[in-house]
Formats: C-alpha cells, sequence, structure tokens
C-alpha cells in the first residue's frame, strides 16, 4: 500500500496515515497493526492528522474538503 502522508501520536503510540485508496488508517505503532479504517472520502487522502488529546483524526481530500473521524479516548492498549 502507498501512502501519501503519515503522523505519529507518539504518547498513544498510534500512526495514521493517508493513501491513494480514498482511505485513512490508523495503526498500532508498536506492533504494526492495522486498528482502524476512515472510509467514506470520495478521492485520494492527501493529509491525516490527529488533533492534540488523539481523539480525532482530521483528513484532507479532494483539494480543500475536510472530514474529521472521532476515534473516543485514546487507549495506550490501541483498542477503542
Amino acid at each position: 500500500q502507498f501512502f501519501i502522508n503519515t503522523s505519529l501520536n507518539a504518547p498513544d503510540r498510534r500512526i495514521v496515515t493517508a493513501s491513494h485508496d480514498q482511505t485513512a488508517r490508523v495503526w498500532d505503532a508498536t506492533t504494526g497493526a492495522q486498528k482502524i479504517i476512515l472510509e467514506g472520502h470520495t478521492s485520494t487522502v492527501h493529509d491525516a492528522n490527529f488533533n492534540p488529546d488523539a481523539t480525532l483524526v482530521v483528513t484532507k481530500f479532494s483539494r480543500s474538503i475536510r472530514a474529521t473521524f472521532p476515534l473516543g479516548a485514546p487507549l495506550l492498549d490501541g483498542t477503542r
């Protein structure tokens, strides 16, 4: 899979990726396991980032359209 952008949330040990396949994905940075697929974008996702408390992922696609995905409370074991 080809990623366009990645963002690390170090305290929570999660990575979010933006991709050509019109998704953003949240990964466990320790194990490499995929945790969540964020779907619903209508084109390539160009950027994906956690908000400061890691309860949301904000993505950018299709020039300037943004989507926000709630993740719930950050948990160190990578579950929700």
